[in-house]
């Protein structure tokens, strides 16, 4: 499990070096009543997003993520939005079992501009048995948010995650419920 904080760390790491050349940046934190999970993303020249994140669920479970995103503006029925395509690299721990999964997937962000400041967030990644190491079979990241910006350089934000994992022909939950999060910008 060291080996996997310390490749998170030295990403975190190697992302901070990169803010100089970046467009922006954000840090995610969010807890539910029983995980509290925490993201850092920096975008390169504003056509990339370099991701790493840790999620904590009570009992001893651990997952760990790093994730590289094309990005772009677009609308979606006239409303701006975010869009970003690409892949996460998702590892978990919940002795005795552990598992990687190389998973495909994106986000899409959009702004509501009758209500500034407000915007509805929706990802999913999902990685089947071919693209799942380890002990899991498959993998299925999900997560919807509204956030509110309510300072220039801070969001809050509310929503709900579901993270599971196929293994051994059963499906296992890794993260599943409601949630509440801070969004800060730089």
């Amino acid at each position: 499990m060291n080996r996997h904080i310390n490749l998170i760390t030295l990403s975190a790491l190697c992302m901070t070096a990169f803010s100089a050349h970046s467009g922006a940046g954000e840090i995610d934190a969010k807890i539910s009543s029983n995980s509290a999970a925490t993201e850092i993303r920096h975008n390169l020249q504003q056509e990339f997003r370099l991701g790493a994140g840790y999620l904590y669920h009570e009992g001893g479970r651990h997952v760990i993520n790093l994730g590289v995103h094309a990005t772009g503006q677009t609308a979606i029925a006239n409303l701006p939005t975010t869009v970003a395509i690409g892949s996460k690299i998702y590892y978990f721990n919940d002795d005795p079992i552990d598992g990687t999964a190389v998973t495909l997937g994106g986000d899409v962000r959009v702004n509501i501009p009758e209500a500034p400041g407000l915007s509805a967030e929706l990802g999913i990644h999902y990685a089947p048995s071919i693209l799942s190491f380890g002990d899991a079979d498959d993998m299925v990241d999900t997560n919807f948010q509204l956030n509110y910006r309510v300072i220039p350089k801070a969001d809050v934000s509310a929503g709900y995650h579901y993270q599971v994992s196929e293994i051994a022909n059963k499906h296992r939950t890794l993260d599943e419920g409601l949630f509440v999060g801070v969004r800060l910008h730089f």
